[in-house]
């Protein structure tokens, strides 16, 4: 993703070429939002997921790789209590649709995942 791509002023991110072919507009959390204006925006040709400075083995200003995404995602479900859900298990459409229909925007960023039966892997709520 772009920083062009993020329409901080509507609050949407904007997905130019999805797989259906017409540019798709989906809107961003509130509390994303606020996130969002306040980091530095940079030009819109620029990757909004770059790394900063003081991360080992990477330039500043380098794009995010598979890998690190894959760490990140690892240490969020590690600390959710989540396990076997992989990268792209966890935030296809399906997927992310399946959660929201069981759970609150609250229970979900709570990390309150109780067994969900319609989703191809069961979460259980860590106590």
């Amino acid at each position: 993703m772009k920083e062009g791509e993020i329409d901080t002023k509507l609050g949407y991110f904007i997905i130019p070429h999805p797989k259906e072919k017409k540019p798709k507009l989906v809107p961003i959390l509130p509390e994303d939002l606020a996130l969002i204006e306040e980091m530095p925006r940079g030009l819109p040709h620029l990757d909004f997921f770059r790394h900063v400075e003081g991360i080992s083995g990477v330039k500043a200003g380098q794009k995010f790789g598979e890998k690190y995404l894959y760490k990140k995602w690892k240490e969020a479900c590690d600390a959710l209590g989540v396990h076997d859900v992989d990268l792209y298990g966890g935030t296809r459409h399906s997927t992310t649709t399946a959660l929201r229909a069981e759970l609150s925007p609250e229970e979900i960023k709570a990390g309150r995942l109780r067994r969900i039966s319609i989703l191809p892997i069961n979460f259980h709520q860590q106590r």
